[in-house]
């Protein structure tokens, strides 16, 4: 599977917070001092920046483009805002693991199919 480098900027984004929450989690001594409030907001902040790098059509080519994808991942986008609301304010780490989740998830399939548009498989773009 190739990737382009956009969806390269995207998956290294997703490691650091990804590997942040774990690190929190496994109370690695370089983040004992960090909460589940500034730990959401980070993994919320790369998420959002890996959303933004691999954005590969435009808007108007996303909202022609396949309609379960579209719902589909607003719907995890939406998940994944939800979590990170819910994990900010009520420090809920349950919350965070659900933002986690949600995060990998959108990257997974995203970068699944970009890849698959990158080698010009039309199934990729396909409902």
């Amino acid at each position: 599977m190739q990737i382009g480098l956009r969806d390269r900027i995207a998956t290294a984004f997703v490691i650091v917070g990804v590997g942040l929450a774990v690190t929190w989690w496994a109370s690695a001594p370089f983040v004992e001092t960090l909460d589940v409030r500034s730990v959401s907001i980070a993994v919320t902040a790369l998420g959002m920046l890996a959303s933004a790098s691999a954005v590969v059509p435009g808007f108007g080519e996303l909202l022609r483009g396949s309609r379960s994808y579209l719902v589909g991942t607003s719907v995890l986008g939406t998940l994944a805002l939800i979590a990170a609301g819910v994990s900010i304010v009520y420090l809920d780490e349950r919350a965070l693991v659900a933002l986690v989740v949600a995060t990998i998830v959108l990257w997974a399939v995203s970068t699944v199919r970009h890849a698959g548009a990158y080698a010009g498989s039309p199934a990729a773009l396909r409902p």
